[in-house]
């Protein structure tokens, strides 16, 4: 974003001096605006076509089994609604790094606040992000759906 501000600054002072010098050299300044104005504008661009290639969903999709810990709403202007679920099963799940994940459809949030209050084990099944939208989440991960897992299927 930082990169987009300053293209835009970069080129408003490339027609600003190209302006400038129209009144007195007009070859100076058609010089100057293609010397500086065509890079800019490309630098421009480039992260214009970045983007819209990673705000596209289906980066990668996959499962994660584990407890969730927290849900929460974040954000000033847009809410999103944000989660941690610790990965695994008994005594080595402590020692993970948290899974952090955004949900953003009502229905799902809803089976995730229910799982977590009921403490039960779940797969959580995800969309990843290369870049996400700020109005979906912050973390990357987008909850498509929640299946709860029974823990009295042992063999007998």
């Amino acid at each position: 974003m930082v990169g987009i501000i300053l293209c835009v600054c970069f080129i408003i002072a490339t027609v600003i001096v190209a302006r400038i010098l129209n009144d007195n050299d007009a070859p100076a300044a058609a010089a100057i605006t293609a010397i500086v104005g065509i890079p800019a504008f490309l630098l421009l661009l480039h992260p214009l076509i970045a983007m819209m290639g990673c705000l596209m969903e289906g980066y990668s999709t996959g499962e994660r089994a584990g407890y969730i810990t927290k849900i929460s709403q974040k954000g000033i202007i847009w809410k999103t609604n944000e989660g941690e679920m610790q990965i695994g099963q008994g005594k080595l799940s402590a020692l993970q790094e948290p899974f952090r994940f955004s949900v953003s459809d009502d229905a799902v949030l809803a089976k995730v606040v229910a799982a977590q209050r009921s403490g039960e084990l779940v797969i959580l099944k995800y969309n990843e992000w290369i870049v996400m939208p700020f109005y979906v989440g912050e973390s990357g991960y987008l909850i498509t759906d929640v299946v709860a897992l029974r823990e009295d299927t042992e063999e007998k």
